[in-house]
């Protein structure tokens, strides 16, 4: 079976996005095809990831007219991810030890997911998510609103699974539908960026999560006993200074400690559009500087692999 990692990002995570794929080559070097799905890079960024060794760049199409807004594309990555089964990691993700173990439970279980109910001091359960007219449209018993919230930032399933089956391309039908779209009331304010809307539907639950959302109802409706991996351990904010931690989410809080762990195969077709694109690459300036001094420091080292030889 092929161990494929999938992740996605726009100009804004672009530098984020090379720290992740620098620390997965780092620390767990194990798949056998890295996807990046395009939802909104520069030319630039395009041609620097598509000159990254492995990885393969995939533009996201415009498959419902929302299909940029409220994260509706991260359902359509999940579906059509090539390979038997899939990690998708979100982009300000960044690993930082093996990640066997995750491909030991999608392989047993047919999915992996991860608890985030330590999230928020209170804990965070799927009532914060979930809308009330949500429970009547997807037929929802209310002891669900009490389940602990799933991440929908790391996310792994075998594709012959009923977790993929039922669950994701669930969550693909009724993000194409529209349930994505909205923002809770006290956060108004995300309605930005791409998601900008003119008149965004208001959802009255505490933190309306789009893909996330409709992950954790689906989640909970179709399997019934549930394993759910550690937050602390797979899905934390905070590195915790533990040797056990696999996987953290800085975000854009991040310091980048591995985007020159990238290796890339060349710099030509970077070369080919510097001029006409440098100048809209002003959301990551320092992704073209970290591309070369990455291919600087693999030279260095292989020139001095060859000295070194007898």
């Amino acid at each position: 079976m092929t161990y494929v990692l999938a992740t996605a990002c726009d100009r804004r995570y672009a530098r984020a996005a090379l720290n992740l794929l620098g620390s997965v080559r780092r620390n767990s070097n194990i798949f056998d095809a890295v996807y990046l799905y395009d939802v909104g890079l520069t030319r630039l960024q395009v041609e620097i990831f598509k000159s990254i060794r492995g990885v393969s760049v995939i533009a996201v199409p415009d498959f419902v007219p929302h299909a940029r807004r409220c994260w509706t594309w991260k359902p359509w990555v999940w579906c059509n991810t090539p390979g038997d089964q899939v990690l998708f990691l979100d982009a300000g993700a960044e690993v930082l030890g093996s990640l066997i173990e995750v491909r030991e439970e999608i392989a047993n279980h047919g999915y992996f997911v991860v608890g985030q109910f330590e999230a928020l001091e209170s804990g965070h359960t799927v009532e914060d998510v979930v809308p009330s007219d949500f429970y009547d449209t997807f037929a929802i018993p209310p002891a669900l609103s009490a389940k602990p919230v799933i991440a929908g930032g790391v996310v792994g399933f075998r594709k012959d699974s009923d977790f993929y089956e039922h669950v994701v391309r669930d969550v693909l039908r009724y993000a194409e539908a529209g349930y994505t779209l909205g923002f809770s009331k006290h956060e108004l304010w995300r309605n930005r960026w791409v998601n900008r809307m003119p008149n965004p539907p208001v959802r009255d639950c505490s933190y309306f999560r789009h893909d996330q959302t409709l992950l954790n109802i689906f989640f909970y409706k179709y399997i019934r006993s549930p394993v759910i991996s550690p937050f602390e351990k797979f899905g934390a904010f905070q590195r915790n200074g533990s040797r056990g931690q696999v996987i953290w989410t800085p975000r854009l809080r991040g310091k980048g400690e591995y985007v020159r762990a990238v290796d890339y195969k060349t710099l030509g077709r970077v070369r080919n559009t510097l001029n006409p694109a440098l100048i809209r690459l002003a959301t990551a300036p320092s992704l073209v500087l970290e591309a070369v001094r990455a291919t600087a420091d693999e030279t260095r080292a292989r020139l001095r692999r060859v000295h070194a030889s007898p």
